[in-house]
């Protein structure tokens, strides 16, 4: 179990524990009372930070010292889900407020989850299962497999050259998943490339597995652009977005499309009212998932494009919400 304790300073974090404090400056700063840390132990997890009494809109996680040895996680929200924050075995993080979130804010405040990391197994493993070799894959494949479930790090090789690392990234079963081509698709269609994750704890590197792929051109597309953006309730504003979907061999009649919705936004009333197609996720989750109707309507035509008009609330005005995060298509059919 996690314990509520009251302190300042690194030393106040016990031996073998991951200590989140609610003030910057290890609580330098905090009045006698709102000195809190709350104290993880190794191998242990917090599922919702709010019933320690770190409400995270206003007093929550601001520093951080790991005294584990191991590396250890922070998440955006209850039950280890969310954006995910890495913190190095024996890390001291003065100021969470130094380092950006994912919506243009900082970490400050931000966590409402932890995963403190358990004992290490004697051995890693990982495994590339999907695609399988010498398939033919679009320029934003997601790339799957099987690691042992205390990996610290996977990372992804592109042709040799480091693209991305994946912290924690077993679930509870030990299966991966990789979608950061979603993000930034393969560049070099009709053309071979090869694919390569490495398991690491730490520093070392333990197991790695190969595949080569063959990349093709995606026959779904989608761009975007702002149309507007107007006040709603200070400091609220709600911007307007133009989705662009685009079919270059055939038409697709059964698709999605995801994004990222930033903290306290929301799709705005006016757009869940008249959206003609569904909304499978509306953000609550921090994605939202929009799909074609149920029918066979609003068909991205071959060689044509369709286009989907989104309205969302934002906290505040502001240049990071020029652009929609993970903006992203897939074809169904």
């Amino acid at each position: 179990m996690a314990q509520l304790i009251h302190g300042r300073g690194v030393e106040a974090c016990p031996a073998g524990s991951f200590c989140l404090y609610r003030d910057e400056d290890y609580n330098a700063p905090s009045a006698s009372g709102n000195d809190k840390i709350l104290v993880i132990k190794d191998g242990e997890g917090v599922d919702d930070f709010s019933a320690y009494s770190f409400d995270h809109t206003d007093d929550g996680v601001n520093s951080v010292v790991n005294n584990t040895g191991k590396p250890n996680t922070l998440f955006s929200r209850p039950a280890q889900q969310g954006y995910q924050f890495p913190v190095a075995k024996d890390a001291r993080i003065r100021e969470l407020h130094d380092f950006p979130y994912p919506d243009g804010s900082f970490w400050n405040d931000k966590a409402q989850s932890a995963l403190a990391a358990p004992s290490p197994s004697k051995t890693l493993t990982v495994t590339l299962d999907e695609p399988a070799n010498g398939a033919k894959v679009h320029a934003n494949v997601t790339l799957a497999g099987t690691c042992t479930p205390d990996t610290d790090t996977i990372e992804v090789y592109l042709d040799g050259k480091l693209r991305d690392s994946i912290p924690h990234p077993a679930s509870a079963n030990g299966n991966w998943t990789y979608e950061g081509f979603q993000h930034t698709p393969i560049d070099g269609a009709n053309q071979s490339h090869t694919l390569k994750v490495t398991a690491k704890r730490g520093t070392e590197s333990v197991d790695s597995a190969q595949i080569t792929v063959e990349v093709t051109a995606a026959n779904l597309s989608i761009t975007q652009s702002l149309k507007a953006h107007w006040a709603d309730q200070k400091p609220r504003e709600v911007y307007s977005y133009a989705l662009v979907l685009k079919a270059a061999e055939s038409n697709v009649h059964d698709w999605k499309v995801m994004f990222a919705l930033p903290d306290n936004a929301q799709l705005h009333d006016a757009f869940t009212k008249s959206f003609w197609g569904q909304i499978l996720s509306d953000g609550s989750d921090g994605t939202v998932i929009l799909a074609s109707p149920k029918g066979g309507q609003h068909v991205v035509p071959k060689e044509g494009s369709l286009e989907i008009d989104v309205q969302i609330v934002m906290p505040e005005q502001s240049d990071t919400y020029k652009t929609l995060k993970s903006l992203r298509a897939y074809q169904i059919d």
